[in-house]
């Protein structure tokens, strides 16, 4: 399928258009700050202590905590609750930021 085709029929979800991603945007904040509220402040602070603790280092630990969200993912899709499926995917989407904003805080990767 090409980029753009404007003939292309997608399933009733995605009918709603972009506001769907605002609503994603939000739950995407309300985890962090559900975070920041247990003193996960950032990932200047609280990561860097968390790989120090992590014999598998930044890369390790990063992919393990995304690869438990994408888990935790699978189950809300297999729930069909479409809050929990958000949730979930704002986890996902969280660390997949955590780990773009790492490596690229740290020379694009040098470390893994």
């Amino acid at each position: 399928m090409k980029r753009g085709n404007s003939s292309t029929s997608f399933p009733q979800p995605y009918t709603r258009g972009r506001g769907l991603s605002a609503e994603f945007l939000a739950a995407m904040r309300e985890k962090l700050h559900k975070g920041r509220q247990r003193g996960y402040v950032g990932w200047d602070e609280h990561w860097n202590c968390c790989f120090q603790e992590d014999s598998s280092g930044p890369k390790g630990f990063l992919m393990r905590r995304l690869l438990e969200e994408v888990t935790e993912l699978i189950l809300a899709v297999d729930s069909r609750d479409g809050d929990h499926i958000r949730e979930e995917a704002a986890d996902v989407a969280n660390f997949a930021m955590m780990v773009a904003d790492y490596y690229a805080a740290n020379a694009a990767g040098k470390d893994g």
